[in-house]
């Protein structure tokens, strides 16, 4: 895993149609947002619709305000994130709470930091909004997330390492091999685990 560093965001309206949370091949909304960011020297376009921050064009946002996570809630709005469903989940295992509600500019500016999740980013913080310097306050608070993110993903493997060993399988490089032989999705090694044993 890699894990993801400090990013630079802009804003912009949020022009996608309103089923967001359905993945489609209808993403241009997405990629000219990303576009422009990336035009502006920036990681990530954070979507605005109505006043309030939806998402990013290819990651979920939080923003933390002392010990207490906000992140958009769940809606049509959002494609809810599989980084963003474990930290809302597992928050609480390192003291956190999660309050899923609409927030604002005027929050994200104000918040002690803001970070984003996304599969291949994983939990990355921002240092800058529109050019504007954010966060900061509280560094320790997005590392312990994302120590926490390592040490389940972690304990994760060793489990599924552990149960393949059980059938012979050193590694999940072999077991993904095995799969593939036996015409198994090579992605989906707990489900190929059983049939080929």
């Amino acid at each position: 895993m890699v894990e993801g560093g400090a990013l630079k965001l802009i804003t912009t309206n949020d022009t996608r149609y309103e089923f967001c949370n359905i993945k489609t091949t209808n993403l241009l909304p997405s990629v000219l947002a990303s576009t422009a960011a990336d035009s502006k020297g920036c990681d990530e376009a954070i979507f605005i619709r109505d006043g309030k921050i939806t998402e990013c064009s290819h990651s979920n946002i939080f923003i933390a305000k002392g010990n207490k996570l906000i992140t958009h809630p769940s809606s049509k709005w959002i494609l809810s994130g599989i980084i963003r469903g474990f930290v809302i989940k597992n928050a609480a295992e390192i003291g956190v709470s999660v309050n899923e509600k609409a927030f604002t500019i005027e929050d994200l500016y104000a918040a002690d930091e803001i970070f984003i999740t996304s599969t291949t980013k994983l939990i990355s913080e921002a240092t800058s909004v529109n050019g504007i310097t954010v966060g900061g306050k509280n560094p320790a608070l997005v590392k312990k997330l994302k120590s926490y993110l390592f040490e389940s993903y972690n304990r994760r493997e060793k489990q599924i390492l552990e149960v393949l060993n059980k059938y012979g399988i050193s590694s999940i490089e072999e077991c993904a091999e095995i799969c593939k032989a036996k015409g198994f999705d090579p992605y989906k090694i707990t489900e190929g685990i059983q049939p080929i044993c």
